[in-house]
C-alpha cells in the first residue's frame, strides 16, 4: 500500500505534534517538581512557619518530602539542557549544608552526579571530546 505525499506529510505532522506535546508534558512535570522542592525548602526559613517546625513530626515530614522531591528531580532526565542547572542547584544545596537538614544515610550525592552526567551525555555535551 503506497501513501501519497500528502498522507506522508500529514502523518509526519501528527508525529511531530505528539512529540511536542510529550516534550511539553515532561518540561512542565520537571518544573513542577523543582518548584515544589524550592517551596518546601523556603518553608524552613520562613519566620511565619517557625511554629510549625517546633512540631517535630511536621519537621520530619517536611524534611522527608524535601528529600523525596530532590531524589525525583535528580533521577528524572532533564527535559531540556538548561534544566541540568536545576539539578546542579539541588546538588549544591546538599553539598553546602554538609548533610544538615537531611536524613540521608547513603551517598546520594553520587546518584545526583550520575544523573547530571547522564543528562550531559544525552544532550551531547562533552562526550568523546565533542559536543557543544
Amino acid at each position: 500500500m503506497s501513501r501519497t505525499p500528502e498522507e506522508i506529510r500529514h502523518l509526519a505532522e501528527k508525529r511531530e505534534a505528539k512529540e511536542r506535546a510529550r516534550e511539553l508534558e515532561s518540561r512542565l512535570a520537571f518544573e513542577a517538581l523543582f518548584s515544589e522542592w524550592l517551596r518546601t525548602r523556603a518553608e524552613h526559613g520562613n519566620p511565619a512557619e517557625r511554629d510549625r517546625f517546633e512540631d517535630e513530626d511536621y519537621g520530619v515530614r517536611n524534611m522527608d518530602q524535601e528529600a523525596e522531591l530532590a531524589r525525583r528531580i535528580t533521577t528524572t532526565p532533564s527535559p531540556l539542557a538548561w534544566m541540568v542547572w536545576d539539578k546542579l542547584e539541588v546538588l549544591e544545596h546538599y553539598l553546602s549544608c554538609g548533610g544538615d537538614g537531611t536524613n540521608w544515610t547513603d551517598t546520594r550525592e553520587l546518584v545526583v552526579l550520575a544523573g547530571i552526567k547522564a543528562d550531559l551525555i544525552r544532550f551531547g555535551i562533552g562526550g568523546n571530546g565533542g559536543g557543544s
